[in-house]
């Protein structure tokens, strides 16, 4: 199968002629959907796969590729950041360094990973790549019940520079792999059996909290319009699964501004902040009374309490914070939402690219697909085609609705609602169908034919016998100008 190297233009819909183009598709990967605004997800790891279906409704699936991690110092204002990351001297030796995290990050990256370490300040702007050689985010319960605190260390090698962890200064740490970004996509499709895609260009964007992948379908043996590729979030790590990978993950973040009864065994405040964790282990660090960081098991939650397995905790009093983190893996069923792609947002602002969340929304119902949720909004965050979620502090209309206008008086939406009336507060999040999404960008119009029309095929070896003037497995290249 392949392209007539002697057409070049394709008919459009309007009866005139364009130039034939490549089908190109693009990945989306971002953070599942939590519908309120108690916290977000401030880096992604983790491993999806990819399915090709070719021209004769085969599928193939890659093996897996590496979400492209990256972590940063947390930006307080445009100028300002938490001392978060560092290298101390006192650990670099003439073959390894030791990268310190206070936040506990460090457990997104697996061992054997290869990161580069960039940044303004880090290095003179200089990037170094090293290779992880050890990570170590446990963490002891002393008789009393009580953790010891030691912050979150991986050891590198070769060497790196030091770094001191400072409020201006800036630097990242991003993987690298040759499994993870645009290297990885281009390798694992162009790896699958029997040549399917001989050849593809693929263009990364990488955030904090997303990533974006531009794949062109650039050879001739893929001309035309494709199949869409299906993205695989969650995990296949059960006997009998194949191919085995972990599911995409998410670092989810929360800050407990203020404690109402905070002890040495549970986290809680007076207002809701808590709802999106899971049971299981978790990291505590920003805690008012404690320098560094401890690991907590969270044996139940509610809205404003997370209980603990033990006594992890120094007991928090009124006005003090702590910021809990969590690393949770994404399913199937999971939608996503679409942040924005940051690249380094205050943590005080950092989900609100793509979120608004009014105080004064009412519900008014109208005919069929006219019904609208009234409230004073941006209507260029959101516009008409968006899926949107929708939480209020009633729950009268929570759910998902398509936005069929856009206005700032508010949002013209499908679906069946009740009116009402009562001013309230709602989180409104513009939503995909899932944290790992392909659309098509660029719809392929280049032919897809038989040895490209210039040659006949063999049905029993399934090679092309090429026409004089005319060579390639698919017959595709002119070696004869007419």
């Amino acid at each position: 199968m392949g392209n007539d190297p002697l057409t070049t233009m394709t008919a459009d819909k309007i009866g005139g002629n364009t130039a034939e183009v490549q089908e190109v598709q693009t990945i989306d990967i971002r953070p599942a959907l939590n519908t309120d605004n108690t916290g977000s997800f401030v880096a992604l790891g983790g491993d999806f796969t990819l399915s090709y279906t070719d021209a004769y409704n085969q599928e193939w699936t890659t093996r897996p590729i590496r979400v492209a991690t990256r972590i940063t110092q947390t930006a307080i204002t445009a100028t300002t950041n938490t001392a978060e990351l560092s290298i101390p001297s006192s650990t670099v030796t003439a073959t390894e360094s030791i990268v310190k995290d206070v936040q506990r990050r460090l457990e997104m990256f697996e061992l054997y990973d290869t990161i580069r370490i960039h940044g303004a300040d880090f290095n003179s702007g200089v990037a170094q790549v090293t290779t992880i050689t050890d990570i170590d985010c446990t963490h002891d319960l002393s008789l009393a019940g009580v953790t010891t605190d030691e912050d979150c260390k991986m050891v590198v090698s070769p060497a790196v520079v030091t770094f001191a962890a400072a409020a201006d200064k800036e630097i990242f740490i991003s993987l690298v792999s040759s499994d993870t970004g645009e290297i990885g996509v281009k390798r694992m499709l162009q790896e699958l059996p029997n040549q399917v895609i001989p050849s593809i260009t693929v263009d990364e964007t990488i955030a904090l909290d997303s990533n974006s992948y531009k794949v062109t379908f650039s050879d001739s043996a893929n001309s035309g319009d494709q199949h869409m590729l299906k993205c695989k979030v969650a995990s296949c790590d059960t006997d009998g699964c194949q191919p085995r990978k972990k599911a995409i993950k998410g670092l989810y973040r929360s800050v407990l501004t203020s404690s109402g009864s905070s002890s040495t065994s549970s986290l809680a405040s007076a207002a809701t902040w808590a709802t999106n964790f899971q049971t299981g282990v978790a990291h505590v660090a920003g805690q008012t009374t404690v320098a560094t960081t401890r690991a907590i098991d969270i044996t139940a939650v509610t809205g404003t309490t997370l209980t603990l397995g033990a006594a992890y905790m120094t007991a928090l009093t009124n006005a003090q914070v702590a910021t809990v983190y969590q690393i949770q893996d994404f399913t199937d069923d999971h939608k996503g939402v679409i942040t924005g792609g940051v690249k380094a947002a205050a943590i005080t602002t950092f989900a609100a690219t793509n979120t608004q969340a009014p105080t004064d929304a009412s519900w008014v119902a109208a005919a069929a697909g006219q019904n609208k949720l009234t409230a004073t909004v941006s209507a260029d965050i959101i516009v008409a085609g968006d899926t949107i979620s929708v939480a209020c502090a009633t729950a009268t209309n929570d759910g998902y609705y398509k936005v069929s206008k856009s206005e700032a008086t508010g949002y013209t939406v499908e679906g069946h609602i009740t009116a009402n009336s009562v001013d309230e507060v709602c989180v409104i999040k513009k939503v995909a169908a899932s944290p790992c999404t392909v659309t098509e960008t660029v719809k392929g119009t280049s032919e897809l034919l038989t040895c490209s029309r210039h040659g006949n095929c063999d049905s029993q070896t399934g090679l092309c016998a090429c026409f004089a003037g005319y060579t390639g497995e698919d017959c595709a290249t002119q070696t004869v100008l007419v």
